[in-house]
């Protein structure tokens, strides 16, 4: 199934959006994860989203909105909606269809905090008033019983909850590929808010492919979500349960990809509580860095310095990304000054009226050069323009629903591997690089790319920039870019200036006391590796 690009806006702001709006989208979400998932899903949570197809149009409409609302519960007297003729029939179907329930037994501090403090007096009049509001709620539910309070404000107001949101949940899980997206990419897409490119959403290349893959993933989510609510490390006992659960790899990238993050988590809380043994166990399990730099650090900090230098030269032989890699280059070295690209002082004059980086345009402008400041927005715009082509093609699990900006692994290390026997490669082509990433953004400017923001590279100034680089530096250029493209997200130049010569250069500005940072050195001596020409302009008073 290849989504169509969005020619229009469906929704105009300031206005209601049509009748259905709101129940088709949760019709899509429901059929979509039916069609692709009805293998792995079971008896009971094919019954739900059936329920909700089944569903007569103001029911369905209704509980698009109740699933639409970020609340646990809400009052039936705030479900007034012009699309609904009878909102009291159409709940009457959605507890008979068992998709809500009615005056649930909650704890009663979720119930009052979703009283107003006016409501909360009225009902409580003899419990006096304080504030915050939730110290109010707390003084009240510790003077009453639950059972009181439901009963108190049942005799006044019903209130609804979705019976069975775990399952809903999961539907939203499958539909979105994640836990935090929700029906709202809707309205932000039908707004003409962002436009997505075209492409495939085939069910071969869904998120999971085994009832086993999707229960481990919802497994391990569970225990993400317990070490990130955690405020100290978990017990001897309970770390060994966790690794246990972690230890084994999967063939799913994603899942793969969330297992080393889990264990690097683990690891960390562990190391804080200073329990380096069961912190290296952890991160010993995990492919993701800085698993094996934190191994490195810990060995060396316990005095077992050979382990530690073994593990040091392991990373140098074969190492996960550039940063693990300088790392273990520099990891007790003796420090020596490297740097490969020049520093220029310049006397500041006066503080600068809005930024350093506009003084140092202001500047160069004396010159005659003509400059922007974009930093990375640069490198990325040219890599995403040359290998669009890359982002968007079909592999599994990189696009798992209608709403994204690029797939789901594009800062995996193994982004342009796995893709490689299906695109051709824009820096080996014998065409012109220049004008195939003109060609490019002339075609799909406006279209979302995670690594584009169309605003800050304006046709004309992508076109003079392009020009002046030329094809033999964009190639340079991109080839750094894709040496790492998540270390590369941060740190370049930030500016990029044109001199009337045709001469070019990007610059790092440095106002008074502040140095070259990590990142910056990282892209700064690639770039001088390549012979493209940068520095750094540091102002100084």
């Amino acid at each position: 199934m290849r989504q169509p690009k969005q020619s229009q806006a469906v929704l105009e702001r300031n206005k209601a959006p049509p009748t259905d709006y709101y129940a088709k989208n949760l019709n899509v979400l429901v059929r979509t994860v039916i069609d692709q998932y009805a293998d792995i899903l079971s008896e009971s949570e094919r019954a739900f989203g059936s329920s909700i197809l089944g569903l007569s149009p103001d029911a369905r409409r209704l509980f698009a909105r109740i699933v639409s609302r970020k609340t646990p519960i809400l009052f039936e007297d705030q479900l007034q909606y012009r699309e609904i003729q009878n909102v009291r029939t159409a709940l009457e179907q959605l507890e008979t269809y068992g998709l809500i329930c009615v005056n649930a037994c909650i704890p009663a501090d979720i119930l009052l905090a979703r009283l107003t403090v006016a409501e909360l007096g009225s009902e409580y009049p003899y419990v006096k008033r304080c504030t915050p509001k939730s110290r109010y709620v707390d003084v009240i539910a510790c003077r009453y019983t639950d059972r009181h309070i439901r009963k108190s404000v049942a005799q006044r107001r019903r209130w609804l909850t979705i019976r069975d949101r775990k399952t809903l949940d999961l539907f939203f899980l499958l539909f979105f590929g994640d836990r935090s997206t929700d029906l709202s990419a809707f309205v932000t897409r039908d707004l003409g808010i962002i436009q997505y490119e075209s492409y495939s959403l085939k069910r071969k290349d869904r998120q999971f492919n085994s009832l086993t893959e999707l229960t481990t993933y919802l497994d391990w989510a569970s225990l993400s979500d317990s070490l990130g609510q955690a405020d100290t490390a978990p017990t001897p006992g309970r770390v060994s349960m966790y690794i246990e659960m972690l230890r084994q790899s999967s063939a799913n990238r994603t899942l793969e990809r969330y297992r080393s993050r889990i264990l690097n988590r683990l690891g960390h809380l562990l190391e804080r509580a200073k329990q380096s043994r069961f912190a290296i166990r952890a991160y010993r399990y995990s492919f993701r860095h800085p698993a094996r730099e934190r191994i490195v650090r810990i060995l060396y900090r316990s005095g077992k310095r050979n382990s530690a230098l073994r593990m040091r030269d392991k990373i140098l032989a074969d190492p996960w990304c550039k940063d693990e890699e300088y790392f273990a280059r520099r990891f007790q070295v003796p420090r020596t000054k490297s740097d490969l690209f020049s520093i220029d002082s310049e006397t500041l004059n006066g503080n600068p009226i809005k930024s350093i980086e506009q003084y140092a345009l202001q500047c160069l402008a004396t010159t005659g050069a003509m400059g922007w400041h974009l930093e990375n927005s640069l490198p990325l715009a040219l890599f995403g323009l040359a290998y669009w082509e890359w982002m968007y093609t079909s592999i599994p699990g990189a696009f798992t629903n209608q709403f994204q900006s690029g797939p789901r692994d594009l800062y995996w290390p193994e982004f342009l591997e796995v893709r490689k026997n299906q695109c051709s490669d824009p820096l080996e082509d014998n065409s012109s690089l220049c004008e195939q990433i003109l060609k490019t953004a002339k075609s799909k400017r406006g279209l979302a790319n995670r690594l584009i923001n169309w605003d800050v590279v304006p046709e004309h100034v992508l076109q003079d920039i392009v020009y002046s680089i030329g094809d033999d530096d964009l190639q340079s250029l991109l080839k750094i870019v894709r040496s790492d493209l998540s270390q590369m997200r941060s740190g370049f130049p930030d500016l990029t200036v044109l001199y009337p010569s045709g001469r070019y250069e990007f610059v790092e500005v440095k106002g008074p006391g502040d140095q070259v940072q990590r990142n910056q050195r990282f892209w700064l001596n690639s770039l001088a590796r390549e012979g493209l020409p940068a520095r750094v302009l540091r102002f100084e008073n």
